[in-house]
C-alpha cells in the first residue's frame, strides 16, 4: 500500500488513536506494550526506545517519578501512598516495554528509576560515546 510506513508503524497508530479517544485512557486502564514502543528493548535500539517511553510518560505527567530523588518513604502517609501507587504504574510501563528477555533483569527493582537507570547503564549510547573517546577512536 502506497504510503504505508508497515504494520508496526500501523499498530502503533490503531493503539495511539483507541487510547486517545477511550474514555478510560486518563486512568490508563490497560496500556498494551505495543501502544508505548514499536519492540522490545534491544541493545540496539535504546536510544529510540528510550525516547519513546520517556516521551509516553511525559504524555501522562509521570516522567518526574524517574527522574527525581526519590520520595520513597517521605511524607504523610496519603503522600507515600499516593508516590508508591504512581512509582508502581511507572515500573510497570517499563516492564511492559522492556519485553520478556530484560523484564528478567529488572523483575527485583522497585523503582521505576532503579529500571530506568539500569537500562541506561546497560544500552545507553552515552557510555557507548564515552568508552569510544577514551580509545580515541
Amino acid at each position: 500500500m502506497k504510503g504505508s510506513k508497515g504494520p508496526k508503524y500501523n499498530n502503533l497508530l490503531f493503539h495511539f488513536c483507541l487510547s486517545f479517544h477511550h474514555p478510560e485512557s486518563e486512568k490508563m486502564a490497560s496500556i498494551s506494550a505495543n501502544a508505548i514502543v514499536l519492540e522490545p528493548l534491544t541493545k540496539d535500539n535504546y536510544d529510540n526506545w528510550s525516547c519513546l517511553v520517556r516521551n509516553y510518560l511525559e504524555g501522562h505527567d509521570l516522567w518526574g517519578v524517574v527522574t527525581s530523588v526519590s520520595k520513597m518513604g517521605v511524607g504523610s502517609k496519603e503522600e507515600v501512598e499516593a508516590w508508591n501507587k504512581v512509582n508502581a504504574k511507572v515500573l510497570h510501563i517499563i516492564q511492559l516495554a522492556c519485553g520478556s528477555e530484560n523484564l528478567a533483569h529488572i523483575r527485583g527493582f522497585h523503582t521505576a528509576k532503579e529500571a530506568w537507570n539500569y537500562f541506561s547503564a546497560l544500552y545507553g549510547s552515552e557510555l557507548k560515546a564515552e568508552t569510544d573517546i577514551e580509545q580515541g577512536t
